[in-house]
């Protein structure tokens, strides 16, 4: 099935094979098929095969079943609220690391949840067209995780991705940075490790790097010039050609290739113009930041599953935790000098180093008023597109209904705490105060 030159590595007296794209792995007509009739079947609302046991297919899911006890759906509400809470406030700089279990047959669940699943709803709900090439690479890239789970290849190899940020899209990513993921997935016992090093694709100047310094990781790690084709791709091509990486080259996980990306950029720390650390002792360090949001991710989820028998749609759910994610992140960020500020926003920024200085002086009247304003401007975000792709779907009229319809105390003299710009961004703003400017493209919504 696989070609000659991916068994040599069996042989004790040959090195290893370095990299290989996957597309020479696999067959991709195969990987096509599956994800043409997995998305074929969710088109058409029909049923995804789920395990029996699979607590939930939604954080509304998820909440209901909390509620009701089930420990895995708590242990489910909590993920979401610890994923959003960190794309909230980290974006360059970072390595996160998450697990999913690998069943008999090939199929990869992470607290009950099947991955399938994640990719269906993604599917589903997912309109914007450039964002819906790169669902379609990734749920592509599902199939091929399996295939190879099941053929054993990630026993010796790491499945390898690199995801760039989109241009003309600062609503779902952080322009700032341009932030790209660099993500090592590889098979542990029964569970599939996923490492993922989130790195500056442009410095501070505004000089973009990214695509040019994969492209050039491409041609080092393959024995062709693959890489020189990674210039013409889109961001959502080179998702879908993710690569196997033999991990005795990769004894570190992705901070290996977190080194090369900075070797090949002239020097730099994670993407950016930052003094060299220890790339070991910094990945140690994040995982003791992540242990910090312990905290917040639980008052989180127990807030989310108090409120969440009025959150009886999956678009209210995710208001809810965007809502409280926000607010807890900036609190964060006030107490944690590990935080950047700039995640926030250029005005938020200024308010929130505001806020840590009443802090410092004990000056409580200060901080409240300093988070009031980064609160006001805060233009962080977290899981691309949900709220935006939603509207799409269900219309804007009933999206309206359901976001007002959250909480009685969610308007004011003003109207709703909670509204949509021209452009349909989701916008909210503190009690009894109104923003000029949608905090995502910035036009005016003084009318809104």
């Amino acid at each position: 099935m696989f070609p000659e030159v991916v068994l040599e590595h069996h042989n004790v007296w040959q090195e290893p094979i370095r990299a290989l794209p996957v597309s020479e792995v696999l067959d991709e007509r195969q990987t096509l098929d599956q994800t043409i009739r997995f998305a074929g079947s969710v088109l058409v609302e029909q049923l995804v095969e789920l395990a029996e046991n699979a607590p939930a297919n939604s954080l509304m899911d998820a909440l209901r079943l909390a509620r009701q006890g089930d420990q895995r759906a708590v242990s489910l509400v909590r993920a979401n609220v610890a994923t959003d809470l960190m794309e909230r406030t980290i974006k360059a700089g970072f390595v996160s690391i998450s697990k999913m279990e690998i069943t008999k047959d090939s199929q990869l669940f992470q607290h009950g949840q099947s991955y399938r699943s994640v990719q269906a709803n993604s599917l589903r709900y997912t309109s914007q067209p450039v964002m819906r090439e790169r669902v379609w690479a990734e749920t592509k890239n599902y199939f091929r995780l399996e295939k190879l789970i099941n053929e054993h290849l990630l026993d010796e190899y790491s499945f390898v991705v690199f995801s760039l940020a989109e241009r003309d899209m600062p609503e779902y990513f952080y322009s700032d940075t341009n932030t790209l993921a660099i993500q090592v997935s590889r098979r542990q016992g029964d569970e599939l490790v996923t490492e993922t090093a989130f790195v500056a694709g442009k410095d501070e100047s505004g000089r973009e790097h990214d695509r040019e310094v994969v492209s050039q990781i491409y041609n080092q790690l393959l024995d062709h010039a693959i890489g020189d084709k990674i210039l013409t791709f889109s961001n959502a091509e080179i998702l879908d050609h993710p690569l196997l990486v033999h991990n005795s080259f990769l004894e570190n996980g992705a901070v290996e290739l977190v080194k090369i990306y900075d070797d090949l950029n002239g020097g730099t720390f994670y993407g950016q113009q930052r003094p060299r650390q220890d790339y070991l002792t910094h990945k140690e360090e994040c995982q003791k930041q992540a242990l910090g949001y312990r905290e917040a991710c639980d008052q989180v989820a127990s807030q989310l599953i108090a409120q969440s028998p009025g959150l009886d749609t999956p678009l209210k759910a995710s208001i809810m935790l965007d809502r409280l994610s926000r607010e807890h992140s900036l609190k964060m960020a006030v107490g944690n000098t590990w935080v950047d500020p700039k995640v926030f926003g250029a005005i938020s920024a200024k308010h929130i180093l505001a806020a840590r200085e009443a802090l410092v002086r004990g000056d409580q009247e200060k901080l409240d008023r300093s988070i009031s304003q980064a609160r006001l401007f805060d233009t962080s975000t977290s899981c691309p597109g949900a709220a935006s792709s939603l509207m799409s779907r269900l219309g804007l009229g009933e999206v309206l209904n359901q976001t007002s319809a959250l909480k009685e105390d969610d308007t004011d003299k003003y109207g709703s705490l909670s509204f949509f710009c021209p452009k349909g961004h989701l916008n909210t703003r503190p009690k009894n105060h109104l923003i000029e400017r949608c905090k995502v493209c910035k036009i005016s919504v003084k009318c809104s």
